[in-house]
C-alpha cells in the first residue's frame, strides 16, 4: 500500500473514532419505550439538576379511585420502592410528589375515643397529630367528619355525623369534649362508622374509616354504658363481619401500651388494616402520613440513574424495572448513534438525600463529555501516530540500496582521538585474504 492511501486510511479510521464516541454522547435522539402495556407508566429521562449531568428517571404513577376498591397502601421508602436498570440498581426516591383529583370526593370518617384512658397525654398527642394530619389534606376533594366516642351516646353521636372541609374539621377537632369516665365502645364505633359510610357513598370517589383508640373493647357496665353495645366474643364476630362484608378503607389505629394489638388484627382480618403505635405525636404523624398517601390519584418518584447505567443507555436496549405497590417493567430502545435526550429537570424536593449530594457534587453539565472528549483524541494523536509511523516504515524511500559487505580492516597501533572530530585515524585498509590465508591461520 502506498504511503497516501495508508495515511488516507490513518486519517478515516481516527475521525471514526472520533465521531462515533463523541457524537454517541453529544448527540440527542429520542426514546421508544418497549414492551410495557399502554395504562402502564413510562419513565422519563430527566435532568437531576439544572446545572449538572447526572440523569435521573422520573415516572409518574396514576391509578382510578373508586368506592369498590380498596385504596392503595403507599411506602415512600427505598425499600419498597426498588429499581434497577440493566444490572445497575438504581438510586431510590426520596419524596413522593401527590396529586389529588378534585373531582373524585374521598369521604374520610375519624372516630376518636375519649374513653376515661384517653386523659391527660393520650387526647393531648392525638389532638397534636391529628392536626397536622388535617393540615395536609386537601381543601378540595376531600370531606372530613371527626365523631368522638366512648361507651355512652354512641349511636348518636355517629349519627349526627356531618362530613365538611379539612379547616371545618380542625375546628371540630378543637372543639372535642374532654374525655370522660366513660369506657371504650370500640366494636360498636366500627359498625356504627360503617354505616355512616353506607349512606355516604356517591358515584365516585372512596370512603375511609379511620378509628384511633387507646384500649380495647370494654362494654356491659349498666352505670356507665349503653345498652346493647357489641361485647364479647359475639360482640367481636359481628364487628368482624361487617369489616369483612364492607366495600369501605377501613384503619384500625392503636395508641399506646394499653392496646392489645393481637386483637386489633384480628379485629381487622383481611379487608381492613391495623396498626399499633407508641403514645408519641410523631409516630401517630408518620402513620397517618401513610393514610394520607393512599388518597392520592397521582404520585412521582425520581431515580437516580449511575453513571455506568447512564453510559449504557446509549449503546443497547435496556430494562428498566420499579417494583413497589405498582409495577413497571419498560425497555429503552436507544437511537443508532445518540444517547436519550433529557426531557426536562427533577424537581429537587422529590430527590433523596444521596441522589441530592451526588447531583451537586458531580460533572457540571458537559463536564463529562469533556473527559471523554478528551480520552478520545488522545487516542486519536496515538493512533494517528502509529499509522504513520507504519506509512513511513513501508514506504519510506522509492529505491532501497542494497547492502554492502564489509571490508576487513586491520588495526595499526591504539586508536586515539583527532580533536573534536573523534574520527580514527589509524585504521588503514589491508589487501584481500585468500581462503589459504585463513586455512593456514587456523593450522598454526
Amino acid at each position: 500500500m502506498s504511503a497516501p492511501r495508508v495515511r488516507t486510511v490513518a486519517v478515516a479510521v481516527c475521525l471514526a473514532l472520533t465521531v462515533g464516541p463523541l457524537g454517541a454522547v453529544g448527540l440527542l435522539g429520542a426514546v421508544v419505550p418497549v414492551g410495557a402495556q399502554p395504562a402502564k407508566p413510562a419513565p422519563t429521562l430527566v435532568r437531576c439538576k439544572l446545572q449538572h449531568a447526572l440523569s435521573c428517571f422520573a415516572v409518574t404513577f396514576a391509578r382510578p379511585l373508586a368506592a369498590s376498591a380498596p385504596l392503595v397502601s403507599i411506602d415512600t421508602t427505598a425499600a419498597s420502592w426498588v429499581a434497577n436498570a440493566g444490572s445497575a440498581r438504581l438510586i431510590g426516591p426520596g419524596v413522593i410528589r401527590l396529586s389529588f383529583d378534585s373531582t373524585r370526593m374521598i369521604r374520610l370518617l375519624i372516630a376518636v375515643d375519649i374513653s376515661g384512658s384517653m386523659k391527660g397525654e393520650g387526647i393531648a398527642f392525638v389532638r397534636s397529630a391529628l392536626r397536622s394530619f388535617l393540615a395536609t389534606l386537601p381543601t378540595a376533594g376531600v370531606e372530613i367528619a371527626l365523631v368522638p366516642f366512648e361507651s355512652r351516646g354512641v349511636a348518636p353521636q355517629f349519627a349526627a355525623a356531618k362530613f365538611v372541609s379539612s379547616g371545618g374539621a380542625i375546628a371540630k377537632l378543637e372543639a372535642l369534649p374532654p374525655p370522660s369516665k366513660g369506657n371504650t365502645a370500640l366494636y360498636s364505633a366500627v359498625a356504627e362508622g360503617l354505616r355512616v359510610l353506607d349512606r355516604a357513598v356517591g358515584a365516585e370517589g372512596a370512603t375511609v374509616l379511620l378509628v384511633l383508640t387507646d384500649g380495647v373493647n370494654d362494654v356491659a357496665h349498666p352505670q356507665y354504658d349503653d345498652p346493647g353495645l357489641l361485647g364479647g366474643d359475639t360482640g367481636r364476630r359481628e364487628a368482624q363481619r361487617l369489616i369483612a362484608a364492607s366495600k369501605h378503607n377501613i384503619w384500625l389505629v392503636g395508641a399506646g401500651t394499653g392496646v392489645n394489638a393481637t386483637e386489633l388484627r384480628t379485629l381487622a382480618g383481611d379487608r381492613a388494616k391495623a396498626s399499633v403505635v407508641a403514645m408519641d405525636p410523631g409516630a401517630l404523624l408518620a402513620l397517618l402520613a401513610q393514610i394520607r398517601l393512599s388518597f392520592a390519584t397521582q404520585y412521582t418518584l425520581v431515580y437516580g440513574i449511575p453513571y455506568t447505567a447512564a453510559a449504557r443507555l446509549g449503546r443497547r436496549p435496556l430494562q428498566v424495572t420499579i417494583r413497589g405497590d405498582s409495577a413497571l417493567l419498560s425497555r429503552w430502545r436507544p437511537p443508532l448513534l445518540a444517547r436519550p435526550p433529557f426531557a426536562g429537570v427533577a424537581d429537587s424536593a422529590l430527590l433523596s438525600p444521596d441522589l441530592r449530594v451526588l447531583a451537586e457534587g458531580g460533572l457540571p453539565v458537559g463536564g463529562d463529555r469533556l473527559i471523554v472528549g478528551l480520552a478520545l483524541m488522545l487516542v486519536l494523536l496515538s493512533a494517528y501516530a502509529v499509522l504513520w509511523r507504519l506509512s513511513g516504515d513501508s514506504a519510506g524511500s522509492p529505491a532501497a540500496k542494497p547492502v554492502q559487505p564489509a571490508k576487513p580492516a586491520v588495526a595499526a597501533g591504539r586508536a586515539r582521538a583527532d580533536g573534536d572530530s573523534h574520527l580514527r585515524r589509524d585504521v588503514v585498509d589491508a589487501p584481500p585474504r585468500s581462503p589459504q590465508d585463513v586455512t593456514n591461520d587456523e593450522a598454526a
